[in-house]
């Protein structure tokens, strides 16, 4: 059935802070987040680990939380933050993000993994967000745009990571 909750553990004031901390460094709130995690493949569309729960941590009006979902939350915003030091977080989703010469050789590479099935089926296959597509990619590649929607770094963040690019 559901968890048990004796294995719930008391949301101290140092978590919350550290919570608070990375949600305003990320500028990603509860939905943002959830879809990062959605896109990264950390969870499953069914997980238990909802938006109301994590706004719920934010709000203080939950006082225990189920250890694995909050590790799950930190870990995601670190990943978040660390979109591999190749782009900064400015804001909220559908914000955009410079890109930067790692970012440019990390999509360079995963085009030279890609090219028996090519870019575009991956980006079909993967669930991409609208808007990603083989195009946008090729400009990233020849520098010919300066800027990508976050949630398109993030989207290629986890094709980098199923490929193993560094």
């Amino acid at each position: 059935m559901g968890r048990n909750h004796k294995n719930y553990i008391p949301l101290s004031k140092e978590m919350l802070t550290q919570l608070r901390s990375l949600k305003s460094q990320t500028g990603m709130g509860a939905i943002a987040l959830r879809k990062f995690m959605l896109q990264a493949a950390m969870i499953e569309d069914s997980s238990k680990l909802s938006v109301k729960k994590i706004d719920s941590w934010f709000a203080g009006t939950c006082n225990s939380v189920a250890p694995e979902d909050f590790d799950l939350v930190i870990t995601a915003y670190k990943n978040a933050l660390n979109i591999d030091n190749a782009a900064q977080p400015h804001g909220n989703i559908g914000e955009r993000i410079e890109i930067t010469e790692k970012l440019r050789q990390r999509v360079n590479e995963l085009l030279e993994h890609t090219s028996n099935i090519g870019i575009d089926a991956l980006l079909k296959r993967s669930g991409a967000p609208k808007g990603l597509s083989a195009n946008q990619v090729h400009n990233i590649r020849r520098a010919k745009v300066d800027t990508i929607r976050l949630d398109h770094a993030q989207h290629l963040e986890s094709l980098f990571k199923r490929f193993s690019i560094e």
